[in-house]
Parts: structure tokens; C-alpha cells; sequence
């Protein structure tokens, strides 16, 4: 018999860049890419661990995929789920919920669920001309697992990413314009 909690295992955040050089004259705001990927274990040996999951009778729902962003000055927390409710509001900051959207979640072919998103990060968070700011994300997952054949569950089980970082760098100089920006008058 196989037990629930070997059905999971890691949960892991895949970030498109690590480092992002951005204009301010621009006007539009940074974008960052990422994924959360939670491994599916195959129960049969190798190959696709979703077909494995689905003969065995298992069927798996996201409770809850959390994310944490940690600006220099500001943090933001957000989630996102298989089935949203309407009696369950969101508890996220104001602006969160334009700031990361997430996308649907995916069987990858190496047996991981996957869980795109996407952070936009407005231009009062972006760091001044000259400097580089460096964000943290966090990540923790709650997912229910049932067996419909057996009956048995859901059994709830929640894994936690460790966090990854990137940075966002503001150049010196605007296009057009290759030396540095004077400030005040002499």
C-alpha cells in the first residue's frame, strides 16, 4: 500500500532570469517569469507519473499555492488554487493580485506539477538610477490527495521551496544619453 506521503515530493521555484537591467525612462514596468514545480512520484516505476497516479485511482487537487515576494521595501504575499471560492475572498494586500497572476496548473513530462507565474513589478518598486535591487521569493504549496477507488482521504500535505533571489538593476544612463545623470546645480 502506498502511503500519501510518499506520493509528493520537493517543491522547487524556477525563475526565467536571475538578473534583469531595466529603464525607468521606459515607463513600463519589470516582468519576471517563474515556475513552481512539485514533484509527482512515480508509483510504477519510470515513466509519466500522472497516468501512474490515475490507474492507481489517485487524484491530486492544489489547496493552495502560496508565494511570497520580498521587495526592498515592500512584501507582498499571494496564493492561487485548483478551485477558487467565492466565500473565501483573497486576504492579499491591494495590488498583489495585479501584481503576480498565476496560470493554470500543468502534468509536466518528467511527472512534475507545474505552476506558472508571472510578478510584475511596478516602477515605485524598482530601485533608482545607478543601484540594483534584490528580490526574494518564497513558496509553499498545500495540496489534498484522494484515492477513489480505495475511499481513502483527502490526506493534506504541504511543502515548502527554499527561496530564490534576483536582481533588478537600473542602469546609470538613459538611452540616448551616455553620461550619468547630474543631480542639483552647482
Amino acid at each position: 500500500m502506498v502511503k500519501f506521503e510518499a506520493l509528493l515530493g520537493q517543491l522547487s521555484v524556477k525563475l526565467a532570469d536571475t538578473s534583469i537591467s531595466v529603464s525607468q525612462s521606459s515607463g513600463s514596468p519589470c516582468q519576471m517569469r517563474g515556475v513552481l514545480m512539485l514533484v509527482g512520484r512515480d508509483l510504477l516505476g519510470p515513466g509519466d507519473a500522472k497516468t501512474a497516479w490515475e490507474l492507481l485511482g489517485y487524484e491530486v487537487g492544489i489547496q493552495q499555492f502560496k508565494i511570497t515576494f520580498d521587495a526592498p521595501v515592500y512584501h507582498y504575499r499571494t496564493s492561487s488554487t485548483d478551485r477558487p471560492t467565492l466565500d473565501q475572498p483573497p486576504k492579499d494586500q491591494k495590488g498583489t493580485l495585479e501584481m503576480i497572476k498565476f496560470q493554470p496548473r500543468q502534468w509536466t513530462q518528467a511527472g512534475q506539477i507545474a505552476v506558472g507565474f508571472s510578478i510584475v513589478i511596478p516602477e515605485d518598486l524598482l530601485p533608482p538610477r545607478g543601484m540594483t535591487y534584490r528580490y526574494q521569493l518564497a513558496a509553499s504549496v498545500t495540496v489534498a490527495v484522494i484515492n477513489k477507488d480505495l475511499g481513502m482521504g483527502p490526506n493534506f500535505m504541504h511543502r515548502i521551496a527554499a527561496p530564490v533571489s534576483f536582481e533588478v538593476t537600473c542602469p546609470t544612463s538613459s538611452a540616448g544619453w551616455p553620461w550619468p545623470q547630474q543631480h542639483g546645480l552647482n
